[in-house]
């Protein structure tokens, strides 16, 4: 499994679990600190089934056809290259794999491209979580 934009981690962690002791998580992100907040929480929580590198989502550190699900939580969003970080998605998928990705916007000429390659999980997400105050 591939986490895009991982942060500290939060997502590869519940991933991880997910995939179990022979499964392994991949998460990417493009800043040294996340990377080492990452290293660091997977320390901290005997995590190590999780690899993380540092790398953009246009140009992904993984090889070809090397992950059965590519995760991301958001962060396809800020890419200003959107084509791109499809195409790096589609090139690292194995045949018949799939993606699944929380809400974000992209032009729609590059959502149906990206469609007719990548087979798509529609998820529907929950009501905003607003905190009792």
């Amino acid at each position: 499994m591939l986490d895009l934009g991982s942060g500290a981690g939060f997502d590869a962690f519940l991933a991880a679990q997910r995939v179990g002791e022979s499964g392994k998580v991949i998460g990417v992100d493009m800043t040294h600190e996340m990377i080492e907040k990452a290293i660091v929480n997977a320390e901290k929580l005997n995590i190590s089934n999780v690899d993380f590198r540092l790398g953009e989502i246009e140009k992904l550190p993984v090889s070809d056809s090397a992950v059965d699900v590519v995760i991301s939580n958001c962060v396809i969003n800020l890419s200003p290259d959107k084509s791109a970080v499809f195409k790096e998605i589609h090139r690292t998928l194995r045949p018949g794999a799939a993606s699944l990705f929380q809400t974000f916007f992209v032009q729609e000429k590059c959502l149906k491209k990206s469609a007719a390659t990548l087979r798509l999980i529609p998820v529907e997400c929950p009501e905003p979580f607003h905190p009792v105050r």
